[in-house]
């Protein structure tokens, strides 16, 4: 297993959140133009409620592990993996990090350069606009994105969500063993009909691709705890601070709106109405 190097982390910690490329500034498609749904957001909103921090706890970082989400929530693939001809869907990668936005959580989403490429993806202006505003970070080539994922979580005491097992990290020594049991999320994603797909729910809050998704917290420790650092944990001055300097209400405005014009793009170059 490629370790990760000092060179490395200063080079993805260091990496600076930039303005707006503008590269898909369309005028037609917005995120009104997409269809409501008042049905399959029910487990959505039922987490949101878990969502709220109680007094003194303070929210973790999220790292998304922007490959696998993007296979397992492709239309194509199947058992949270690849299949055969399946390619990654930028837009599941967006509606579950838009999901964490929504809930006020800063999330950033990890990987290798390769998905930067043309054709790798089917949305790559996408996530090429996420990069420019610094939250698509891609490790060089001499490391390996899942195992800095880990690194970074452990760094800034956030969450992993893969559905990676990172088995084999673990096997690899005591310290991944121990980064996976404390900071990895497990997600699943479930297949819905063609009619609830790249949807809105009727309050404009949360977005539906090609499928839905459900988080399940290591350790089977509640969503209301595994998410949130309070102030009995030794970490805790950590995660604030990181939220303190990473995170505001006007950040968090600024990065909902790209999102919303992501995938109201994204949703229509699917549908061939924009090239």
């Amino acid at each position: 297993m490629k370790e990760v190097t000092v060179d490395c982390l200063i080079y993805f910690c260091a990496e600076k959140s930039g303005q707006f490329s503008n590269a898909l500034l369309m005028t037609s498609p917005t995120w009104n133009d997409l269809p409501p749904l008042e049905k399959g957001f029910e487990e959505l909103k039922d987490r949101d409620l878990r969502f709220v921090p109680k007094k003194g706890q303070v929210r973790r970082l999220i790292i998304l592990d922007a490959a696998n989400l993007m296979y397992g929530g492709a239309d194509g693939a199947h058992n949270q993996g690849r299949q055969e001809g399946s390619r990654p869907d930028v837009l599941a990668l967006l509606s579950v990090m838009r999901y964490f936005v929504v809930n006020d959580f800063e999330v950033i989403a990890v990987s290798s350069h390769k998905y930067l490429k043309d054709e790798t993806t089917n949305f790559k202006l996408g996530l090429s606009e996420l990069k420019e505003e610094g939250l698509f970070r891609t490790v060089p080539a001499m490391n390996l994105d899942d195992v800095m994922g880990l690194v970074i979580a452990d760094w800034t005491n956030g969450i992993v969500i893969s559905a990676d097992k990172y088995r084999d990290h673990c096997q690899a020594g005591e310290y991944y063993e121990k980064v996976v049991r404390a900071h990895l999320c497990d997600i699943k994603f479930k297949v819905i009909p063609p009619q609830n797909r790249n949807t809105i729910s009727v309050d404009d809050r949360h977005f539906i691709a090609s499928k839905t998704f459900k988080l399940i917290p290591g350790g089977n420790v509640p969503i209301s705890k595994f998410f949130f650092c309070d102030e009995s944990e030794t970490r805790y001055e950590l995660s604030v601070e990181r939220r303190r300097k990473g995170w505001s209400s006007q950040r968090r405005e600024k990065v909902l709106k790209l999102l919303n014009d992501l995938i109201s793009s994204g949703v229509m170059l699917s549908q061939g109405l924009v090239e």
